[in-house]
């Protein structure tokens, strides 16, 4: 059954996303409120989690819509065991509330992020490209 998948890190770049698919889907940014997004530990991709302190947290993203099975299932391979995919709930403006999917760090593996906020910006201007190269030819 198709699905919506709110993405976070590196899937929100079409550059990334569009390696991995094979579908064509519509898109938005959208807000995942009580979840933190940190950095992970000598990686460029971040990690999201909910903790005692994430409860008034917002993690700025993009929903892609109607995601088929086989897509997600490549997305579940893409990201691994390191996370869970999760269903919740976040409102969009013109859509109302709406049910997705989003990847969360597996408690496990907690001990790899750290305490310092993913930075966009510094993704967009270095980490992108090192993020594409290294996963270049995924498929």
């Amino acid at each position: 059954m198709p699905k919506h998948i709110f993405t976070y890190g590196s899937l929100m770049y079409p550059e990334v996303w569009q390696q991995l698919v094979k579908g064509n889907y519509d898109s938005c940014q959208a807000n995942l409120s009580g979840y933190h997004r940190k950095s992970i530990h000598q990686q460029d991709y971040p990690a999201v989690f909910q903790d005692e302190m994430s409860k008034n947290k917002q993690v700025l993203g993009r929903v892609y819509f109607d995601v088929s099975p086989d897509d997600q299932v490549t997305l579940d391979t893409f990201e691994g065991e390191e996370y869970d995919r999760l269903t919740e709930r976040l409102f969009i403006p013109d859509l109302g509330e709406i049910e997705v999917e989003v990847y969360v760090f597996k408690p496990d593996y907690l001990h790899r992020v750290t305490d310092e906020d993913w930075d966009v910006e510094a993704f967009e201007a270095e980490g992108l490209q090192r993020f594409l190269n290294q996963y270049k030819g995924f498929q």
